[in-house]
C-alpha cells in the first residue's frame, strides 16, 4: 500500500509518514501549502499512483483540509482507493481554541463533509475519518492502527473516535 500524506512533517502526519512505509509527503516545508490552490492541484497529480490519501494537514484558518478532501475525492471517486481524514473528537471550543479560535469549526466542517460523502455519494473510493482527541504518544500508535484497520477492512469504516 502506498500513501500520500499531507502535513507529513507535523506531529500526526510525521508519525504516519515515518511508520507506514511507502509514503509520499506533502507539507509547507517541501512546497505544498494546502491553502494554495496550485499546491492542492499538484498534490492531486503527484498522489495519483498512491492507494491511499491521508488528509492530515488542516491548513487553517479556513477550510483548506475540506477543500483538499473534495478535490481528491473528485479525482479518486471511481477507483478502489482510500481517503482517510484526520479530524478531532469533540472539537470543543474550550479545548481546541487554544490551537486557534476557528479550529473547532474547521474540524466540524471536515467531519460533516466526510459524513455527506459517505451518505450521498456511493462510489468505489472509501472515505473515512479518524478523530483523535488530544494527541499523545499512545494516540499516535492508535492512529496508525486505525489507518491499518480502515485499509484492511472489507467494508467501509465511516469513522473511528479515539478518546
Amino acid at each position: 500500500m502506498n500513501y500520500a500524506i499531507t502535513g507529513h512533517t507535523g506531529q500526526v502526519g510525521g508519525f504516519l509518514y515515518n511508520n507506514l512505509g511507502n509514503c509520499v509527503g506533502f507539507s509547507k516545508t517541501n512546497g505544498f501549502d494546502i491553502t494554495d490552490d496550485d499546491a492542492q492541484d499538484r498534490i492531486i497529480l503527484e498522489a495519483y499512483k498512491c492507494d491511499g490519501f491521508i488528509n492530515c494537514a488542516h491548513g487553517g484558518p479556513g477550510t483548506a483540509q475540506t477543500d483538499m478532501l473534495w478535490k481528491m475525492y473528485a479525482r479518486w471517486k471511481n477507483q478502489n482507493k482510500y481517503i482517510i481524514n484526520i479530524g478531532t473528537d469533540h472539537a470543543s471550543p474550550q479545548v481546541w481554541s487554544t490551537v486557534r479560535t476557528d479550529y473547532p469549526l474547521e474540524k466540524s466542517i471536515l467531519a460533516v463533509t466526510v459524513d455527506h460523502i459517505q451518505k450521498q455519494h456511493k462510489t468505489k473510493c472509501k472515505v473515512s475519518i479518524i478523530n483523535p482527541n488530544v494527541v499523545t504518544v499512545d494516540t499516535l500508535a492508535d492512529i496508525k492502527q486505525a489507518v491499518m484497520l480502515i485499509v484492511n477492512s472489507r467494508t467501509q469504516i465511516t469513522s473511528i473516535n479515539l478518546q
